[in-house]
């Protein structure tokens, strides 16, 4: 009888050892300015496609800019603009938690507008089977997290989905994926969002790793940009809010420091 070989732990690929990129904020010294970091781990190409053949290790320019938009109240100005560095006069402001995050009814990426109405939806998969794996399993992934109910409501997120009963709130049927459990435990602390992603075909999602930590339950690289396995339709505008929940929580760090000149709930 032939025997597979013991399988080996997934390892960590090179990229995710690559120093981080960091986003900073103008009006601080250098040593506290980091607002946020994203470890390189896109092979990205000079059209910003996740799967070229010259790519290099990057970060997908379109999820760090729509992160940026996010954290500056949904900004969507790409234009260079002069800043003021006197903090006392003109501060940069940012908003520090997704309590005070508007969702931005009007000013909704383009890139995510464009895979909302696109999603491929994968024939013979089960309701049961793990977005990212394919593996069966029983564990639920929030979008929107029960921590966030009031936001949810305030927001009206019920609005884009197709049993919009104000008493299911966050529980909804549809604001739940699965997802295997190690990947379910990365996703509740935030260490990925689904987001879209431009490839051969056209914008696919895909999941995105914001953290590339030696304490993830899967090495980072093993399921960056894997494309989702969609079994239903996911609402986008529910994975957008979770990109946001995921980009606001890598500024914890940020926000931590003692002094922070302007910072808006």
């Amino acid at each position: 009888m032939y025997l597979k070989q013991p399988r080996r732990a997934a390892r960590v690929a090179p990229q995710c050892t690559i120093p981080p990129i960091i986003i900073r904020h103008p009006n601080y010294a250098h040593h506290e300015s980091a607002l946020l970091s994203f470890p390189p781990l896109d092979g990205v190409t000079d059209h910003d496609e996740t799967d070229g053949p010259n790519a290099a290790w990057r970060v997908h320019y379109s999820t760090v800019q729509t992160a940026c938009q996010i954290i500056t109240g949904n900004n969507p100005s790409r234009e260079e603009s002069p800043v003021a560095l006197d903090p006392v006069q003109a501060p940069f402001d940012v908003l520090f938690s997704m309590e005070g995050w508007q969702f931005p009814y009007s000013l909704f990426p383009s890139a995510w507008a464009a895979v909302s109405g696109s999603q491929p939806v994968e024939a013979g998969q089960k309701h049961s089977s793990c977005i990212l794996s394919g593996s069966l399993t029983k564990a639920n992934a929030h979008l929107v997290p029960r921590a966030m109910s009031s936001w949810f409501r305030y927001n009206n997120m019920g609005s884009y989905l197709s049993d919009c009963r104000p008493d299911l709130g966050t529980d909804n049927l549809e604001n739940m994926q699965q997802l295997r459990g190690d990947l379910l435990k990365d996703f509740d602390e935030r260490a990925f969002a689904i987001v879209p992603k431009l490839s051969r075909d056209g914008y696919r999602l895909a999941s995105h790793y914001v953290s590339a930590a030696d304490d993830l339950s899967c090495p980072a690289n093993v399921f960056h940009n894997r494309m989702s396995q969609q079994v239903q339709r996911i609402p986008v505008e529910l994975l957008y809010a979770r990109f946001a929940c995921t980009i606001f929580g890598l500024l914890e760090r940020f926000t931590s420091q003692a002094t922070r000149l302007e910072l808006r709930q």
